[in-house]
């Protein structure tokens, strides 16, 4: 019975937030460039004869093509273009369960850090948490098909095999795999990749001096993670977008200075936080220096996700994504053994209510505008499927209101322009079979300006 009452708690908090998320998933249809990725990729804009995926071979040649004339992040668009063929019903679910799968990840990977000895459900509810309210571009990096494989899905790869590297002692089985994961963690990004590579091989640098510890397959993974990350680095397309935009010293200092500006609005809290809870277990001597140590590796793949953007000509919020995450690891890891051991268990639970609540009246305002993007979507595919019936080949189309958060896949993505020439109105025509597709101003002026 006790058994039990121990396990409810934390089947409903998995229930909640896994219909929630799906929730918000359903009501995201396709934007930006995911039309593109149901075709072979032939570049930018659709050719007269648009090539139909008709199996894996025809996505790897396709991602092949992708790397030489758009990017390298072959992983994450493999996967994008995989679920493309299938209905969006499939990627909701399957993505709704990666989120799920990233805050147990990193509410375990902070469990392991602070030695509590048991995940309970305020621990997944604080990961949770503060993906809800910490996560750049909600939309854009969680429910949106391309963005969320670029950096909910990718995060899995590369947080996976960080905790390997860093608590993973004598699997076997694991070790087998220890390549093959370190090889896709390195092919994830050119930010969050690098930096936790950078942390894992000082991390195992220091094992083999300090502690005279060896791991073969670790050690084997390195190389691996460097390869990936090479192909990302070493795309032709990559090269020729770049080339467009050449790095200065000027757009270098601009860079740094948008850094800094993130930072502060972003995560400063959560450094005051980390201050505060690191002083607090210093001074009670509950940090030891394994643990410093790994903090310290983690930390320091932070600090070098969001400095090494100094090279990019442009840096959009959701490139944080990485960093926010394992920002989030160490504020969790604190807060879990802070918390572990608070006697004040009333106060404890007061805040924690207020959080769901808090947590709740917001989610129901992000539904609400997402519901709104979704009937106005719909609205479009209906017109589309009207037009088709009639044997029309050109429809017109009400532009989208603009949404009112972050948590909108359609805030500033790519979306239907005016006229017909725009890139996304040719992958839309492409997709739903239609020669033309003419954007026009809603009927209503008022919700446009919203």
């Amino acid at each position: 019975m006790t058994e039990r009452k121990t396990k409810l708690p934390l089947f409903l908090l998995i229930f909640v937030v896994f219909s929630g998320i799906y929730l918000l998933n359903h009501f995201t249809l396709y934007t930006s460039d995911d039309y593109t990725y149901h075709f072979f990729y032939q570049g930018e804009y659709p050719t007269e004869q648009l090539r139909e995926i008709n199996s894996l071979t025809d996505i790897i040649s396709s991602q092949i093509s992708h790397w030489y004339k758009w990017n390298g992040r072959f992983v994450a668009h493999t996967i994008v273009q995989i679920f493309m063929q299938f209905d969006k019903i499939v990627f909701n679910l399957v993505n709704t369960l990666t989120f799920l799968a990233l805050g147990i990840i990193i509410a375990h990977f902070a469990k392991k850090l602070s030695r509590i000895p048991h995940l309970k459900s305020w621990n997944l509810i604080l990961s949770y948490f503060f993906l809800w309210w910490f996560l750049p571009e909600f939309g854009k990096t969680v429910l949106w098909v391309s963005g969320s494989v670029n950096y909910l899905w990718s995060s899995l790869f590369y947080l996976l095999w960080f905790y390997l590297i860093l608590f993973e002692k004598t699997n076997k089985f694991v070790s087998i795999f220890f390549p093959i994961i370190g090889f896709l963690a390195g092919a994830t990004n050119e930010n969050t990749a690098p930096a936790i590579i950078l942390s894992s091989g000082l991390y195992l640098t220091y094992l083999l001096f300090s502690k005279k510890e060896f791991y073969l397959s670790k050690w084997l993974s390195l190389p691996c993670a460097l390869a990936g990350f090479y192909l990302i680095l070493a795309s032709p397309g990559s090269h020729d977008r770049a080339s467009e935009n050449a790095l200065s010293l000027s757009t270098m200092i601009d860079s740094f200075l948008e850094i800094l500006k993130y930072q502060r609005s972003f995560f400063l809290i959560l450094y005051f936080l980390i201050a505060i809870l690191i002083t607090f277990l210093f001074k009670e001597k509950k940090l030891d220096q394994e643990q410093t140590i790994r903090l310290s590796s983690i930390l320091l793949a932070h600090f070098t996700s969001t400095i090494i953007l100094i090279l990019s000509p442009e840096i959009p919020q959701r490139v944080f994504f990485g960093p926010t995450v394992l920002i989030t690891i160490v504020c969790l890891s604190l807060l879990y053994q802070t918390l572990s051991d608070f006697s004040q268990q009333k106060v404890f639970q007061l805040g924690l209510v207020s959080l769901v609540i808090t947590t709740g009246l917001a989610y129901g305002f992000v539904l609400y505008d997402n519901h709104k993007s979704y009937r106005e979507v719909t609205h479009q595919y209906q017109l589309i499927t009207e037009a088709k019936i009639k044997g029309q080949s050109t429809v017109e189309l009400p532009l989208l209101s603009t949404p009112r958060t972050l948590y909108n896949a359609y805030h500033t993505t790519a979306n239907l322009g005016e006229g017909s020439e725009y890139w996304f109105n040719q992958w839309m025509a492409a997709y739903f079979g239609m020669d033309k597709i003419i954007g026009i101003p809603p009927e209503n002026e008022n919700s446009h300006q919203e």
